[in-house]
């Protein structure tokens, strides 16, 4: 209690556990999830491991499917709301390459396998958006069809609140023009 406690109050970036958990092992992965702490854990314990990856964003979120939900959705929303024109006209007619490049990156983002970074390296997104004129509107856009996925596709309200609060300051950064 005295750990969790401290994870509380203090809201570390990032939580490490390392060594042999019972219990709290559990715990602590809950605890360092709902602060949004990134989460490195090992153990020598393989009974421990999957109280560690059940907190883990992409356990949560529902594994490969649950992502593969989401990022459709988002750009099934992209290509459709009239309110997304901004951000729809950055991309190519076809959304497949892009579908599929997100995919791959929430993938990894979210806490599963590195299957962007497996491909195409390190993602250095605000360089591979540079040839893009992004602005306020296109970052606004975005998020906008990114709110409306994860509410469509993701039950857990705190789950959503979360995601969105750690989603805002990635799209915050891919601008690249004023106003």
């Amino acid at each position: 209690a005295g750990v969790q406690g401290k994870m509380v109050r203090d809201k570390p970036a990032a939580c490490f556990y390392m060594g042999a958990f019972y219990a709290e092992s559990l715990i602590l992965a809950e605890t360092g999830n709902s602060i949004g702490a990134i989460q490195v854990a090992g153990t020598a314990m393989p009974s421990q491991l999957p109280f560690f990856v059940a907190a883990c964003d992409y356990t949560l979120i529902g594994e490969e499917d649950g992502v593969r939900r989401l990022v459709d959705r988002f750009y099934d929303l992209m290509d459709t709301l009239p309110e997304a024109t901004v951000v729809r006209g950055l991309h190519p007619r076809s959304l497949h390459v892009a579908r599929e490049k997100l995919f791959l990156f929430l993938t990894g983002w979210l806490g599963g396998p590195q299957l962007y970074v497996e491909r195409y390296g390190h993602p250095r997104l605000r360089r591979r958006h540079f040839p893009f004129a992004i602005d306020q509107v296109g970052v606004d856009q975005w998020m906008l069809c990114m709110r409306r996925a994860i509410d469509e596709t993701i039950e857990d309200a705190p789950l959503r609140a979360f995601l969105v609060s750690r989603l805002e300051p990635l799209a915050a950064h891919m601008r690249n023009q004023p106003g």
